[in-house]
């Protein structure tokens, strides 16, 4: 019968220190400089064709906002998109960050891109409409800005959440 007392006083014990036990760890801080990296990951797994790398940085949700103005939204929708266009060209990409930054658990990334596609001739060309359709081995350079804005998962991973282009039109010679 004396063992009970030290039971009640660890009983006790444990329900205060439940509340420190139960609380995850926080997430660690990635400094908006390392934002950029990703965008950087996806234009490499791009220009490589490597579409379900390419893939994997995008939330199940999420949505690529073409420079036309068209809402492509879901994975399987992306893919399907993706695909199109890689299997129409063998593209070349690059990506200017210009502006980057975070809060709590959103992040954007903001810059300009240019990109030069090389047509295979395989498959129907992904191009802007004011375009020709270009015939196989024709290369067409694109520039303009991008917006991507990302979010952290609870295992601390950057997804891409939204994804956007414009086109900016060409010089005039």
């Amino acid at each position: 019968m004396t063992a009970r007392p030290w039971g009640i006083v660890f009983s006790f014990s444990l329900v205060l220190l439940l509340p420190f036990a139960s609380a995850a760890p926080p997430l660690p801080a990635q400094s908006s400089a390392q934002i950029p990296q990703i965008s950087e990951e996806w234009a490499a797994s791009w220009n490589a064709k490597q579409i379900d790398h390419t893939l994997e940085l995008y939330a199940p949700d999420a949505a690529f906002l073409t420079a036309e103005g068209g809402r492509v939204s879901g994975k399987a929708a992306i893919r399907k998109l993706f695909q199109q266009a890689l299997d129409s060209a063998d593209p070349a990409i690059t990506f200017h960050s210009v502006s980057s930054s975070t809060s709590g658990d959103l992040a954007f990334d903001s810059g300009e891109y240019e990109e030069i596609l090389t047509f295979t001739g395989r498959a129907p060309a992904v191009v802007p409409t004011d375009k020709p359709v270009p015939q196989a081995g024709t290369t067409m350079k694109f520039r303009g800005n991008y917006l991507i804005v990302f979010q952290r998962q609870p295992g601390g991973r950057w997804l891409i959440e939204q994804h956007m282009w414009t086109g900016a039109p060409q010089a005039s010679k």
